[in-house]
């Protein structure tokens, strides 16, 4: 069976292609030429590509990317819970699973973290 935030929350992931005008082996996404030829993705090569959005060029799945993390290294190691969210993730979502599912008062501050592991 499937947890609340899998049957909640989504994430998105590039299924087109398209180069970076800065690197022509990274795509727009920020994901790698091999990272997309090993998801089925869509290649686009073409002299007027066309402009990389995250509503025409990605397709949303199931979370599958949450849990706790633990951060090591400082003096007292201390643990975090994490979810990987879709960009249009409605707000509202995200306060019911900070104060429902995870018993935490409302943020003063939230993190979020681009580029680094794959699925992350």
């Amino acid at each position: 069976a499937r947890s609340w935030i899998e049957a909640t929350f989504q994430k998105r992931e590039c299924v087109k292609f398209i180069a970076s005008p800065k690197d022509e082996h990274r795509c727009c996404c920020g994901l790698s030429l091999t990272f997309h030829c090993g998801t089925g993705a869509q290649i686009e090569r073409s002299e007027k590509p066309e402009i990389w959005s995250p509503s025409r060029h990605t397709l949303p799945s199931p979370t599958d990317a949450y849990g706790t993390i633990e951060f090591q290294g400082g003096p007292h190691p201390s643990k975090a819970q994490y979810v990987r969210l879709a960009y249009d993730t409605r707000p509202e979502l995200i306060l019911q699973l900070f104060t429902r599912e995870w018993s935490l008062e409302l943020p003063k501050l939230l993190i979020t973290v681009q580029g680094g592991k794959a699925n992350f």
